[in-house]
């Protein structure tokens, strides 16, 4: 069993209030640095192994492109994570659960629609549509989080790929 001891709130954590995105999380957490880190080691060895292992990736622009989109959607989805596990408010499991689902959908749209690859376009399908149903707790947590999901990864595959069109030509 993993120990995540160094997410427990100490005694200066308590003194402070709570972040309003996410009261769950305590600054004293050292998980996340080491998340940043690793984020930023695989985006880098990804484009150094285009560059020297596969001859040539051509511009710079597509790895900083990734690793900033990385560094923005990393503590979006911890954020997520935190709230589909211990938010107090509903909504929140709604937003968490459905922005999960909605990233499977948004790439299967871009399978789909972009690349022409239907297997894999089904099983993004599959998880957009069954991540938000089998972690609700409730049915009505279930239908709300697919409800949010559908126009997230619309909504998501419009941005992210409107923004990779633009930089890319």
């Amino acid at each position: 069993m993993v120990s995540f001891s160094c997410c427990e709130p100490s005694g200066a954590d308590l003194a402070r209030p709570p972040l309003p995105l996410c009261p769950e999380w305590r600054p004293s957490c050292r998980l996340s640095t080491g998340r940043r880190r690793r984020r930023r080691r695989l985006v880098v060895g990804c484009y150094a192994y285009a560059e020297f292992g596969r001859g040539g990736m051509g511009s710079l622009i597509f790895p900083l492109l990734w690793l900033s989109m990385a560094c923005v959607a990393g503590p979006l989805f911890g954020v997520a994570d935190a709230w589909s596990r211990r938010a107090t408010r509903p909504w929140r499991r709604y937003v968490a659960l459905g922005a999960l689902g909605g990233l499977f959908g948004s790439e299967g749209l871009h399978y789909w629609l972009g690349l022409g690859y239907l297997p894999q376009a089904v099983v993004c399908a599959a998880l957009t549509f069954g991540l938000p149903l089998l972690l609700g707790r409730i049915l009505k947590e279930r239908g709300l989080s697919l409800a949010v999901a559908i126009p997230a990864a619309f909504v998501t595959y419009q941005i992210l790929y409107g923004l990779l069109d633009a930089v890319s030509g």
